[in-house]
């Protein structure tokens, strides 16, 4: 429990924008992933870069662009989507 609670510190740190001073980077990625805020990452990586695992940068980016393509994908779909409805007289409320 204490890898757990220790992740979880360094996670919340990392997501206000500091780096902690002790991290154990598999522990926090598995964390970060479990609670789907990895691609929120991006910032300390970009911030720190020279003070974090290149492989850990390397991860962080991917799942940050592959993240940003979903996002795109899923608001053309929504966009599709609502011209749909609205064509046949239905008006969305998101």
């Amino acid at each position: 429990m204490a890898g757990y609670s220790s992740a979880l510190i360094s996670l919340c740190e990392c997501l206000r924008g500091e780096l902690p001073e002790r991290v154990e980077w598999l522990s926090l990625l598995g964390l970060a992933n479990q609670t789907l805020t990895t691609p929120s990452l991006i910032g300390v990586v970009d911030q720190f870069e020279q003070r974090i695992p290149e492989d850990v940068c390397v991860y962080v980016r991917d799942i940050y662009q592959r993240s940003v393509v979903r996002n795109e994908r899923l608001k053309a779909q929504l966009e599709e989507a609502t011209i749909r409805l609205n064509q046949r007289g239905v008006k969305p409320v998101y």
